[in-house]
């Protein structure tokens, strides 16, 4: 499953969760396939580690800071709309309730922080108080599920 090469693993993930899209469209009862959910959960976590990564990098001046921020931005929006797409999946009647439920904190999680890492956010109040919401929220759903 995993290659030694960063391009080879991205075509194979995106062919395979292009794949899940077209399946998923096409017979909601694989969303109870716990590989599809790996699959996708996955997908999230490798672009909030690369877009964790980039911040880190940006803290400690080691990269060129607006290509880098630019790059940081762009992962930790595709790690929230991803997350989004594992939630749509456990929505689909298949999931437990607290799959649901963790599914949708994971989420907004990290929809928020996506919100508070956008430049935009500092210049404009509406921005920070929706993600203010999304973690407020997502605490509160973790809080239920522990």
């Amino acid at each position: 499953f995993f290659f030694n090469d960063t391009a080879t693993t991205e075509i194979y993930t995106r062919s395979i969760v292009g794949s899940v899209r077209c399946v998923q469209e096409t017979a909601p009862e694989i969303a109870t396939n716990s590989k599809i959910l790996f699959i996708k959960i996955f997908e999230v976590e490798r672009y909030w580690a690369q877009a964790m990564h980039l911040k880190q990098k940006i803290t400690q001046s080691i990269t060129d800071t607006k290509r880098a921020q630019r790059t940081m931005k762009e992962k930790f929006i595709q790690a929230a709309s991803t997350a989004k797409e594992l939630l749509a999946i456990c929505q689909l009647k298949m999931s437990t309730d607290n799959t649901v439920l963790e599914a949708e904190a994971y989420y907004l999680f990290l929809q928020g922080q996506a919100l508070i890492e956008n430049e935009k956010t500092a210049e404009n109040e509406k921005i920070f108080k929706e993600a203010l919401r999304c973690m407020i929220k997502a605490n509160e759903l973790y809080t239920l599920l522990s």
